[in-house]
């Protein structure tokens, strides 16, 4: 599975620190999606996206990233345990 973030704003893709491009190739893939939500705090931008590509590099989900985290569809916060973040790394970022 690949990890990107897309800009809602323009659609494009992160690829590194002032670059956004089209192709999911060019994209950053991060090493999971704990460490794309992780980045997307480092970013200036507020209207982010976490999307999945599965193993053929086509789109399984898209989570938008707020303040107060990544969020389903709705507004309704994803447990960060259906993210894939190792539990060791959930018990200390929730103290």
């Amino acid at each position: 599975m690949r990890s990107l973030l897309r800009d809602l704003d323009t659609g494009l893709l992160y690829a590194r620190p002032g670059k956004w491009v089209q192709g999911y190739a060019e994209a950053t893939n991060f090493e999971d999606p704990a460490a794309a939500e992780q980045h997307a705090t480092t970013l200036a931008k507020t209207n982010l996206e976490l999307l999945l590509l599965n193993d053929e590099g086509r789109p399984t989900g898209g989570f938008r990233i707020s303040s107060s985290g990544v969020t389903a569809q709705g507004g309704v916060a994803m447990p960060r345990a259906r993210l894939g973040i190792p539990l060791r790394q959930r018990e200390a970022s929730n103290t």
